[in-house]
């Protein structure tokens, strides 16, 4: 709870852009075949309303599946014009590629689990992923248009300090940073009372709190009735070698 969105959140997210961006859309869905997959599908599927975009292909893989190339060949056989991966990194990469070698031209939406530049764009090869979109809520620490943001530089130094040796362009620190930086004002918010009641008060008592590497105008609010902290979105091109963002922030209510 104490550093995310949630599957379904992101599924209505991307939902309501498509039912009022691309409204005659023919979406084709890759997912992991698992509650999380099956929970973001869900929300996809209902936020886009009955007569707005409609789903023609769905397939799954598994986590320990070596190539997703027959999902895909399906999906275009579909004839989807957009395609949604709801999948992680290596998945993803292994996606974006097929889609290239198969001279298929959908727009792709990534999810906030995959959309790391580093860790799956550069894999799959930045030109595989030329126009891609993804709704975050994190600066990518491989992207330079976040450099001079206050949060990105605090990171830096503060791996500098501690990890001198890990990658500040790597999700996976950034997402550990930023996780742990949550963590931390939770618990001194609460002072010297450590006991699991007040944790939890503590936790579910956020106000537009922002850790540093929230994109800018994103903020983390929780209750005692809502335990999802971050609402609000970005949406992002990937161009050349980055993300630039497109238009404001997006509210996934």
């Amino acid at each position: 709870m104490i550093y995310a969105s949630t599957f379904e959140r992101e599924g209505t997210v991307i939902g309501k852009y498509l039912a009022s961006a691309m409204p005659q859309a023919k979406i084709a869905v890759l997912y992991q075949d698992d509650d999380a997959g099956r929970a973001t599908l869900g929300t996809l599927r209902a936020s886009m309303g009955a007569s707005g975009p409609k789903i023609v292909s769905e397939v799954t893989y598994g986590i320990a599946d070596p190539t997703i190339d027959s999902q895909l060949v399906q999906m275009k056989v579909s004839g989807a014009d957009v395609v949604v991966l709801n999948s992680i990194p290596r998945m993803a990469s292994q996606a974006l590629q097929k889609i290239y070698i198969m001279d298929w031209h959908p727009q792709v939406f990534l999810g906030a689990g995959n959309a790391s530049a580093t860790a799956t764009l550069k894999p799959a090869g930045f030109e595989k992923a030329q126009g891609a979109l993804a709704f975050t809520t994190m600066q990518d620490p491989g992207s330079p248009i976040w450099d001079e943001q206050p949060g990105m530089k605090e990171y830096r130094t503060f791996l500098n300090r501690y990890a001198p040796t890990a990658d500040p362009a790597s999700g996976m620190f950034a997402a550990g940073y930023s996780i742990a930086y949550a963590v931390a004002h939770v618990l001194r918010q609460c002072g010297n009372n450590l006991t699991r009641a007040n944790v939890l008060r503590e936790a579910t008592s956020l106000k537009d709190f922002a850790t540093p590497l929230l994109i800018p105008g994103i903020t983390m609010n929780t209750s005692a009735t809502d335990y999802v902290p971050i609402k609000r979105y970005q949406l992002m091109r990937f161009k050349g070698q980055q993300y630039e963002p497109v238009g404001g922030l997006v509210d996934s209510a």
